[in-house]
């Protein structure tokens, strides 16, 4: 959804992907969640909201960052 864009986001993905540390983004407001690597390999994880599960349900995870990997054991309605 285009409205949930930021509004200079062209601008920020520039400077992200010039940066070769940078491994992945994290980032909300997208309800659903979701997930996708783009064409220079920054992953893009958007966090599932909790305003959309049930009460006891949520939406959380812990990220995991290894030398090699970066790992989301997600819970609720955020997938791992």
């Amino acid at each position: 959804d285009p409205s949930c864009l930021l509004w200079n986001f062209e601008e920020l993905l520039t400077v992200l992907q010039e940066h070769r540390c940078v491994a992945a983004v994290f980032s909300g407001h997208c309800h659903e969640g979701g997930y996708c690597a783009d064409e220079h390999g920054l992953h893009h994880v958007t966090v599932a909201s909790p305003l959309e599960s049930e009460h006891a349900e949520g939406a959380y995870g812990i990220v995991h960052v290894c030398r090699d990997r970066i790992v989301v054991r997600g819970a609720g309605r955020q997938p791992s």
